[in-house]
C-alpha cells in the first residue's frame, strides 16, 4: 500500500482507502476512507500480531448520506447508547479493533467518509502470569508502575502509603457500593 494512493478496500466490498500516514516505528496508521453508494463492510475483527492489541479511532465527517451505519459487537460502542463522541454531527468511535467484531453496513445513497487512525499496544501481562512469578507484573512501561490486581502501584511506595493507598482503596470501593 502506498501512500497518498487510493486502493480498493479489503474483500473488494466496494469503499476506497487512502493512507495517509503508516508507520512501523510508531506501530500506527492513518487512512481516508471512502465509501460510495453500495459499499459496506462485512463483520470482522482487525488482525494484531501475538501479545499486541490493535486500537482504532474512526472519525465519520459530516457529508450527507444514508445508511452506512458502524456496528460492533460491544453495546458500549455503538452510537445512540455510545461513550464515543457525538461533536455536532461529526461521531467518532474508538475501539478495539483486534478484540471486538465490528462492521459498516451499506450505505444506500451520497458517500460516507471517515478518517480513521490506528496504533498497537502490548496487552497488560494476565493476572495469572503475575501468580508465577514472585513479584508484580510489568506494566511494559518506563514510569516505574506495574500492573497487581488491577491497580496500579509505584515502585518506590513505601510500605507505610501502601496501606494507606490500601485503606483509600476500601473507602472508593464502599461509596462505588
Amino acid at each position: 500500500m502506498k501512500l497518498f494512493r487510493w486502493s480498493k478496500g479489503r474483500a473488494d466490498t466496494g469503499y476506497w482507502i487512502l493512507p495517509l500516514m503508516l508507520s512501523d516505528k510508531l506501530m500506527a496508521d492513518a487512512y481516508l476512507l471512502k465509501y460510495p453508494t453500495g459499499a459496506y463492510i462485512p463483520p470482522h475483527k482487525d488482525p494484531a500480531p501475538d501479545g499486541f492489541v490493535h486500537f482504532r479511532v474512526n472519525i465519520v465527517l459530516p457529508i450527507p448520506h444514508t445508511g452506512g451505519r458502524f456496528i460492533t459487537d460491544n453495546p458500549l460502542a455503538n452510537a445512540e447508547e455510545s461513550p464515543n463522541l457525538n461533536i455536532g454531527i461529526v461521531k467518532v468511535f474508538w475501539f478495539e479493533s483486534s478484540e471486538v467484531e465490528h462492521e459498516v453496513r451499506r450505505v444506500y445513497s451520497g458517500t460516507r467518509w471517515v478518517i480513521s487512525f490506528g496504533w498497537l499496544k502490548r496487552k497488560p501481562p494476565k493476572l495469572s502470569d503475575c501468580r508465577k512469578t514472585s513479584g508484580p507484573c510489568s506494566s511494559g512501561s518506563d514510569s516505574g508502575d506495574h500492573y497487581l490486581s488491577g491497580h496500579y502501584k509505584k515502585q518506590s511506595e513505601t510500605p507505610e502509603t501502601a496501606q494507606e493507598r490500601q485503606v483509600s482503596d476500601q473507602g472508593t470501593d464502599k461509596e462505588e457500593r
